[in-house]
């Protein structure tokens, strides 16, 4: 994020595909082994927010972007929330279809179980093309959520099975937490995040462009369209290579 005076500018990484409502549409459900390559990279994304105590509230197809090799990432955190150990959140947000039942009871819940549920509703869907729970109104998804069993076909081999009915446990002390989710072998090895440092120096870069008279509009358009022929690009790797401690000896003279 660059802030001016007059604009902030908020840059944000390209995903090239489309959501996976799209792609589900297209595909219809997907195969267990492909359902699970695809699960297992929003499990790692709310693994993050969640270690950080950070509950997204509006996990669902539509935030799920998918480029063209398979790679999926969580996007639009609008209801994100940071939160306290043991506090209850009260404001209703999402989507009906994803909601935890103890939501649609509009009673005080607990964000991080509410992602749980989702995620739970999320992986349903991938690997069935159709959704568990279809009512129009919140009264109509709790009634049929908490006096029906999901019904989970027989299909799915038994660990897949295990997961899903322990993502959607109406009790949310039975539900899997991201924790105990990421310890289960049907998904594979979750990747872990590490910030790569180009991505921490790159705001420091910019400010100090900023500082020696260049405008944030060069800044941008260079580092858009990756323009490697001119001065601003020049003076921007310079500035990473330095700030990397690629010019250790020089970097307690930098503005």
């Amino acid at each position: 994020m660059i802030d001016t005076l007059s604009t902030t500018y908020l840059i944000m990484e390209y995903v090239a595909g489309e959501d996976l409502e799209s792609c589900l549409q297209a595909l219809g459900c997907l195969k267990e082994e492909e359902a699970r390559g695809i699960f297992r990279q929003v499990v790692s994304a709310v693994h993050f927010l969640h270690q950080r105590n950070i509950a997204h509230r509006d996990i669902k197809w539509e935030n799920i972007l998918v480029d063209a090799a398979g790679n999926a990432k969580l996007c639009d955190f609008g209801m994100a929330i940071e939160i306290t150990e043991g506090q209850m959140l009260e404001e209703i947000c999402g989507s009906l279809l994803y909601w935890a039942p103890e939501i649609l009871a509009r009673k005080p819940y607990d964000g991080l179980a509410g992602d749980m549920w989702s995620l739970g509703i999320v992986l349903y869907v991938l690997v069935t093309g159709h959704f568990p729970y279809m009512e129009e109104t919140l009264e109509g998804m709790h009634s049929v959520i908490t006096t029906t069993i999901c019904p989970i076909p027989y299909h799915l081999s038994k660990p897949c099975h295990i997961i899903i009915a322990r993502l959607l446990m109406v009790p949310i002390w039975y539900r899997f937490t991201i924790c105990q989710l990421v310890e289960r072998a049907w998904l594979g090895p979750i990747q872990e995040h590490v910030l790569p440092a180009t991505k921490e120096i790159l705001p420091r870069v910019v400010e100090t462009m900023c500082t020696i008279g260049y405008t944030c509009e060069e800044i941008v358009s260079s580092l858009t369209h990756r323009r490697e022929d001119n001065h601003v690009m020049a003076t921007c790797n310079i500035l990473k290579y330095q700030l990397s401690g690629g010019g250790s000896h020089q970097q307690d003279q930098m503005p």
